[in-house]
């Protein structure tokens, strides 16, 4: 990335639906919370390893909350969208 001037995107995604199939009892907002928690927690100290290496990065999480949306075609989408050279 420092080489090139690139910018480093980080990418998280969480598909709700997946976690969540087949099991009863579970309360879906703590599940969605925690989650959230987890993924942002980790998203910003992949952020701070990269900032410490003097990589230009942003962090993106994605979330599926659709039975028939598939989570990698929301990755397919923000790649798109952020016309990254590489993936």
């Amino acid at each position: 990335c420092q080489q090139h001037n690139a910018k480093l995107r980080i990418v998280h995604a969480i598909d709700y639906i997946a976690l969540s199939a087949g099991v009863e009892g579970i309360d879906a907002d703590v599940i969605h919370n925690e989650l959230k928690t987890a993924a942002d927690k980790l998203l910003t100290k992949a952020k701070t390893k990269a900032a410490k290496k003097n990589v230009k990065a942003d962090i993106k999480l994605i979330e599926s909350f659709k039975l028939t949306t598939r989570v990698d075609s929301l990755i397919l989408k923000a790649v798109q969208t952020w016309r990254a050279d590489l993936v």
